[in-house]
């Protein structure tokens, strides 16, 4: 007779990782050759030169000391211009207010899921977001022409309690095949200032000699800083960076390669985590990685844009890689004018001045004692957001507690395997969708299935593996039949359907072979859920009646069965 224990873990597979950093000359031919970062090396360093002999004579020594570090350690440091910022603020509020979307304090705008990626023509975010510098800065940094791939504001309250619990933990962004930068900048919310909590901090090291080295999405995360400094002591000039705001008021911009540096959301408060903040993300990816970001049309049309910023914003796609630097040679006395006013001021940083710790082979050497000690508290004493959540046991039944423990394990972790063409890709529109919906939204459906299910640890509630790979399986085939099969509408999204087939289809192997945690399982069987209710309403708005709805209302109340008795069986183990 199984027992409950034994029960709950069918579910569940263990799981363990290599170290999470390599050194470059350790890899295999194979590895190297995954890597486009190693494998396209002599491209990066041809194109960095090529870079290199747009600058001014009397600028090239002190102007080489910075960028030497924004390549070895894939990290730049600057602070904005006040003018420009001030105006850009105004922008930011405008489209915030506009566009936003809000969950509990949290606010987020998504250019590109959102549809408002021409809002970018406004002069006030091209003077701040894409200066001839900074379309420089991106290339060097990447080691590649960039392209601009996604731009995001997100006001994020003090707590940890955000929908992006995530942020404040040590962490890689994406996969790890493809050079990623974000330029990030940080502002006190609803101010133009700097912010001295909340800021950005990173764990950098000399990525010509070393690389990360992370198999799957599950190894993208340090739970602490003992088990960071087992894998990260040693590899070359391996360090820990704080980017805080300073006396000046006057707001940085991190140039971060989001997936080569561990990083996370710095605090200097064990208590309330600091003051509220804002911030602007722009990523970017290299021109064949990258889908325009406007349309010919809306580049054409604006009277706004120079060559180089329609080239990364999408002209690219129908022009030739020379072109790039014919364009960048047009605004060559923008680009050192730009790098002289910087240099004259101060504004460009010292990545050494931020270090507060170096991870040397023989242990950790603490430069700013009283900074580290309150960054590892803040860190150590953070709850996780899982044990937040309310139990689901017998006596504490109630469809509120439902909603939170929904709400809050939807943000909780999957695993993906990381590939070296980044098929994984695919699948990431699927999972963002539904993700990035609203409380009431995720409500919705479970408050009308309610009444269908059971509170109860029958163990018989539960389905088995079979049972629910198999309703992976029918999903995708059915998402494959609606692309086959439907005429383009509005209200129909083909990269959506083509996420979906790809999410579910991963789902059969990852349900299988990379679930480790319950809350893992218990995550993906809601995202399944959520796709059978996808498509009994695709099915309704379609005026369609297929032989497969009632297959489809089914299956969902037997998953919204199989999470509730889960989630008790595993609350009461825990209990």
């Amino acid at each position: 007779m199984p027992t409950l224990e034994s029960t709950v873990c069918d579910y569940i597979v263990p799981f363990s990782h290599p170290s999470r950093f390599k050194m470059i000359k350790d890899l295999s031919k194979q590895e190297m050759r995954d890597y486009d970062q190693i494998f396209n090396l002599a491209k990066s360093t041809t194109l960095r030169e090529r870079l290199k002999n747009l600058i001014d004579d009397d600028l090239k020594t002190e102007f080489f000391k910075y960028i030497d570090q924004w390549e070895k350690y894939g990290l730049s440091v600057s602070e904005n211009d006040d003018d420009t910022n001030s105006k850009f603020k105004e922008f930011y509020d405008e489209i915030v207010e506009k566009h936003g979307v809000k969950k509990d304090a949290y606010t987020k705008v998504d250019f590109a899921t959102q549809k408002i990626t021409k809002k970018i023509l406004d002069t006030r975010c091209l003077n701040e977001k894409l200066t001839t510098l900074k379309i420089f800065k991106a290339a060097y940094q990447l080691g590649d022409i960039p392209a601009v791939a996604n731009f995001r504001f997100m006001h994020t309250p003090s707590g940890k309690e955000d929908g992006k619990y995530r942020e404040w933990l040590y962490h890689f962004d994406n996969s790890n095949y493809a050079a990623e930068l974000k330029l990030i900048t940080t502002r006190l919310a609803n101010t133009i200032f700097s912010n001295k909590e909340q800021c950005l901090a990173a764990f950098t090291f000399d990525t010509r000699k070393a690389i990360r080295y992370t198999e799957c999405e599950a190894a993208t995360k340090f739970a602490t800083m003992e088990e960071l400094e087992k894998e990260f002591c040693g590899i070359p000039d391996a360090s820990y960076a704080v980017i805080q705001g300073n006396n000046t008021t006057t707001c940085f911009e991190t140039g971060l390669r989001t997936e080569m540096i561990l990083h996370h959301r710095s605090s200097l408060s064990t208590e309330d985590f600091g003051d509220d903040r804002d911030a602007e993300l722009m990523t970017f990816h290299g021109i064949d990685r990258c889908k325009p970001f406007l349309t010919e049309d809306e580049r054409s049309k604006s009277n706004n844009l120079n060559s180089l910023q329609k080239y990364i914003l999408g002209g690219f796609e129908n022009d030739n890689k020379n072109s790039f630097f014919e364009y960048f040679y047009e605004q060559k006395k923008e680009l050192n004018d730009q790098i002289r006013n910087l240099l004259h001021t101060g504004k460009l940083k010292n990545i050494n001045d931020y270090v507060i710790a170096e991870f040397n082979s023989d242990g950790v050497n603490i430069l700013n004692k009283d900074l580290f000690k309150k960054q590892k508290d803040t860190y150590n004493e953070m709850i996780d957001i899982i044990d937040t959540l309310p139990k689901l046991t017998l006596n504490t039944v109630n469809v509120n507690s439902l909603h939170k423990i929904v709400s809050g394990l939807i943000n909780y972790d999957q695993n993906l395997v990381f590939s070296a063409d980044c098929a994984e890709n695919k699948i990431l529109p699927a999972r963002t969708q539904i993700r990035e919906r609203t409380d009431l939204c995720f409500k919705k459906p479970i408050d009308k299935d309610i009444y269908n299910v059971h509170f109860s640890i029958d163990k018989d509630l539960l389905l088995s593996m079979d049972q629910l790979i198999d309703v992976c399986k029918q999903i995708s085939n059915i998402y494959s039949l609606i692309i086959e099969n439907e005429k383009t509408e509005e209200h129909l999204t083909l990269n959506l359907y083509q996420s979906r087939v790809a999410l579910a289809q991963d789902y059969t192997t990852q349900l299988l072979h990379r679930v480790y945690k319950e809350e893992a399982h218990q995550t993906i069987i809601l995202f399944i859920y959520y796709m059978l209710d996808d498509l009994i309403s695709l099915t309704v708005l379609t005026n369609n009646n297929p032989d497969y709805l009632p297959w489809l209302q089914t299956s969902k109340i037997a998953m919204l069965q199989h999470f509730i008795s889960y989630r008790m069986l595993t609350d009461i183990q825990v209990k």
